[in-house]
């Protein structure tokens, strides 16, 4: 763990010359932005107006207005992508480092999805997959990796006119870790938080969770306080309450 003395000796001599010129290209950026926000305003305003005036050639002018609309996205994402991009190898990539020189950073990785499904946890496949900010390397004598990860499911219903309607659910957004237990086990143990019990009290909530058969086998732990906020799925109890000895 490091102190508060190197973290501050890190931050003036590594950090701060780059978050100053950063921020410079931020002010630029923004300027940038609104130059260009103005310009493809105009343009579109400027098309608004041919195509509601050009009676004999509605499609000519109705093309430079899709174009600009086109410009627009592309130049904003790009300005906007450049300077993420360069933010996170000056710093992010820096500050992975000093962390532990051991961790290594790819910006545009993540979390294989064969990994994220072979964890367990989410069993739903999701349609859309993505992630970035991908960090592994060796903790300590620990094997880790972990991303920001984004992944959603879709669902198709057709509204009051008959019309087709595509909606996106998220299934989970955030930050998933991995990390190498050091140990070799029979079969598997999934800890998830206990939400049926929050939700339906303990004898409900018991009730629900045994009727979770996807999961595997309701396991109880020995541990009270463990208990009320999580509930535990496995293929072995034994071995269930054996890793959860390890982790106290």
């Amino acid at each position: 763990m490091k102190s508060i003395e190197e973290l501050k000796e890190f931050f003036n001599v590594e950090l701060k010359k780059d978050l100053e010129t950063l921020e410079l290209d931020r002010k630029k950026l923004a300027q940038k932005l609104i130059l260009i926000n103005l310009l493809c305003g105009l343009g579109t305003w400027i098309s608004i107006i041919l195509f509601f005036n050009t009676y004999s050639f509605k499609l000519t002018a109705l093309i430079p207005m899709v174009g600009i609309i086109i410009l627009w996205v592309i130049l904003s994402r790009g300005t906007k992508k450049e300077y993420v991009s360069n933010f996170k190898s000056c710093v992010i990539a820096k500050i992975i480092k000093f962390i532990d020189p051991n961790l290594n950073y790819l910006p545009q990785s993540c979390i294989s999805q064969s990994d994220y499904m072979g964890s367990g946890i989410f069993p739903r496949e999701p349609d859309e997959y993505r992630g970035d900010d991908l960090v592994y390397g060796l903790l300590g004598k620990t094997n880790i990796r972990f991303s920001e990860l984004h992944t959603e499911y879709k669902t198709e219903t057709k509204n009051s006119e008959g019309y087709k309607q595509t909606d996106w659910h998220t299934i989970f957004k955030g930050l998933f870790f991995i990390a190498d237990f050091n140990k070799n086990f029979k079969g598997y143990t999934l800890i998830l938080p206990d939400t049926e019990q929050k939700m339906f009290g303990s004898l409900i909530g018991n009730l629900f969770q045994s009727w979770n058969k996807m999961r595997g086998k309701l396991i109880k732990m020995e541990d009270v306080e463990f208990e009320k906020y999580f509930v535990v799925y496995g293929s072995d109890q034994i071995e269930a309450r054996y890793i959860h000895f390890l982790q106290v």
